[in-house]
Order: structure tokens, then sequence, then C-alpha cells
């Protein structure tokens, strides 16, 4: 995060990506994923509505 506030510009030799690049893709990803995650959980929870039983 240091290299966020210096104004050189420096790119990580595999990425290319500065590390404020970086940190955008992770949060992007993120989002992304934990959408995926809740629909999924959604859609197990429904599945286990006939099974009262099965659930907390």
């Amino acid at each position: 995060m240091d290299q966020m506030e210096s104004s050189e510009v420096i790119r990580e030799n595999k990425t290319n990506m500065t590390s404020e690049e970086q940190v955008k893709a992770i949060l992007a990803a993120t989002r992304e994923l934990d959408q995926k995650k809740a629909a999924i959980y959604e859609q197990l929870m429904g599945e286990l509505e006939p099974f009262p039983f099965l659930k907390n």
C-alpha cells in the first residue's frame, strides 16, 4: 500500500500491474465471488427447504 502513495509508478513483474491496479482487481474479483457465493447459498437453502431437520 505504501507504493500507492509514491509518485514513482512501480509495476510488479509477473502481472505488470501497479499496486493500485492489483488492489482494484482483487476487490472486483472478491465482489464477483461474493455474489456467486450468495447465489449458491440461496439455491442450496432452497433445496433444503423440504428437509427442515437439516437446517440450523
